[in-house]
């Protein structure tokens, strides 16, 4: 489950590994994917940014993706505007699903600027997208999906339009806020606990709020909390947050007993006891797993119902085509006669009729 903490680990991963590197090449191996070759402390470090619909992600990978003979447009574009920039930051903003990785470009004249890769995780609405920055605003350079006012008046994503952040629902940051912030927040909502809690606080998933809820030993279908069950609640949503706070991340991969990919947190959750827990050392190894193995079966699945699509297209046209065929048969059966009639005409139309 990729949330606010889940991308907090990876940020966090990502600033270990690739800060202060520079952009040695760019790909884009798939329509909504690129991979950024990071040259840092004498390594080659691969960076994925997906904003696929069904896995968007930001991770390190080694996995090798087929290059395609031309380049896309967007990928040709940051080549020409990013190739060679360090890397200055990589940042969470207001703890949400969204990544900026801070770039220093120097153009051919050696003038300086600071250009921000954004990456906006957020299901079939995730992005990809280049700014630069301009005083004290952004300034979209070009994006991987364009996002024109017929598809949101709101917030569109075009070049040259300035780059606004997602709305962020007056949700509050979890890492900001104290017990007295968080009764009022988590009390100023309604319906269930569990439901509450994520709706309060950015970056929260209703997986986490449910971990917190069942740690703190509340129901999480409750609509009414005590105060003695919101200190505890508090309690369990403090110990969750120190794990963003201290760093202090431990990535789980948990399947069945047969090896079928469940899901994965950056830390061991109570409420997946019941699967086997693989640890692996790297966030960016276990969502790279989980992944290869969903969107292995994604593709299958894709795949066949393409196949399955065009086969039923491919019976279609021939059942329309045989309904043609056998209308014109069926016209076609009085021919013989038809003939004998025609030429039996032919051969006596000299004949004149005779009064009688």
């Amino acid at each position: 489950m990729l949330d606010g903490i889940v991308l907090a680990n990876i940020i966090s991963e990502l600033r270990k590994e690739i800060l202060g590197g520079r952009i040695e090449k760019i790909y884009q191996p798939e329509k909504e994917e690129l991979i950024l070759v990071i040259r840092n402390n004498r390594k080659n470090k691969k960076l994925l940014l997906s904003s696929n619909s069904q896995y968007p992600r930001i991770v390190l990978s080694d996995q090798v993706k087929n290059q395609v003979d031309t380049p896309p447009m967007f990928c040709m574009f940051l080549r020409k505007h990013i190739s060679g920039a360090k890397i200055l930051n990589i940042s969470q903003p207001n703890f949400e699903r969204i990544v900026n990785i801070e770039l220093e470009v120097k153009d051919d004249l050696g003038d300086i600027s600071t250009k921000i890769l954004i990456l906006e995780i957020m299901g079939r609405h995730s992005n990809l997208i280049l700014t630069i920055k301009e005083e004290d605003k952004l300034r979209v350079l070009d994006s991987i999906k364009h996002i024109s006012y017929d598809k949101s008046k709101v917030r569109p994503i075009l070049p040259n339009y300035e780059y606004v952040y997602p709305p962020n629902q007056d949700k509050l940051n979890p890492l900001d806020v104290d017990k007295e912030q968080f009764t009022i927040a988590v009390s100023s909502h309604e319906g269930q606990l569990f439901k509450r809690i994520y709706q309060a606080f950015s970056g929260l998933s209703p997986l986490i709020a449910s971990e917190i809820c069942l740690r703190a030993e509340v129901d999480s279908n409750s609509s009414f909390i005590s105060l003695e069950d919101m200190d505890k609640l508090h309690e369990a949503f403090d110990n969750v947050i120190n794990h963003v706070k201290l760093d202090t991340f431990l990535p789980v991969f948990y399947e069945t007993a047969d090896g079928t990919p469940v899901d994965y947190y950056s830390f061991e959750l109570n409420m997946m006891a019941e699967y086997t827990k693989i640890y692996i050392g790297s966030i960016s190894e276990v969502i790279e797993k989980f992944t290869h193995g969903k969107n292995r079966k994604y593709t299958i699945s894709q795949k066949t119902a393409d196949i399955k699509k065009l086969i039923l297209n491919f019976i279609d046209r021939t059942i329309r085509k045989q309904a043609i065929q056998n209308e014109a048969l069926k016209q076609s059966e009085d021919s013989e006669k038809y003939k004998i009639y025609g030429e039996l005409i032919t051969a006596y139309s000299y004949v004149r009729h005779v009064a009688v």
